[in-house]
């Protein structure tokens, strides 16, 4: 989480609360048509394509299980810039693997 391509962030962590990750219909939800990742009613995750929030390892998704993970905890400033970073590596690694899906077709051909 330190290298530098983390930086900046392409997401913002926007709206107004208390940062508590709530549980159930007002808590973790992704917004399609806004792209958002809420945590609460009026807080939430800005910018984030659909392709990031479903991006999963192992069979969970790698956003909504991290965030699921903190329900009911209230996020510091350090959680929140982390999972900014998170988000960022994920955007990083989405781009990296259309990359290679295109090489792999060119040396298949």
């Amino acid at each position: 989480m330190e290298a530098s391509e983390l930086d900046p962030p392409t997401a913002r962590f926007e709206g107004d609360g208390d940062n508590q990750v709530r549980k159930g219909r007002t808590g973790v939800r992704y917004d399609r048509e806004t792209s958002r990742i809420y945590i609460n009613q009026g807080q939430y995750f800005g910018q984030v394509p659909q392709k990031i929030w479903e991006y999963s390892v192992g069979g969970y998704k790698v956003c909504e299980q991290r965030l699921k993970d903190r329900a009911g905890r209230t996020l510091a400033a350090a959680e929140v810039l982390t999972y900014l970073k998170i988000l960022r590596a994920l955007d990083l690694t989405v781009k990296l693997q259309a990359k290679l899906d295109d090489l792999y077709r060119v040396v298949e051909e």
